[in-house]
């Protein structure tokens, strides 16, 4: 279930470089207003790939210093589960 938030994007961080339409342009417009978004409700690609096609393309995404990884793991506020969450900084 893909549930939208409705988010002021308060920083344009880049252009989306996407094809309109396409699961990665609206997960990038999505992450454009730099918050956190679960990975199971809000974003609608749950395929790691696509993040790091997005870092490939310039993307900054927030970094675990303990993991490494580019996500967090976060009680979600709208499914109410422990979800791995992402951000552009």
């Amino acid at each position: 279930m893909f549930l939208r938030r409705n988010f002021e994007i308060k920083e344009k961080i880049m252009d989306n470089p996407y094809k309109e339409g396409t699961l990665i342009y609206k997960d990038f417009n999505m992450l454009s207003d730099m918050q956190w978004h679960c990975t199971k409700c809000d974003l609608i690609s749950g395929q790691a790939k696509t993040y790091e096609k997005m870092r490939d393309d310039g993307a900054k995404f927030y970094q675990n210093p303990k993991t490494k990884y580019y996500a967090e793991m976060i009680k979600c506020n709208i499914c109410k589960r422990n979800t791995m969450h992402r951000k552009f900084i």
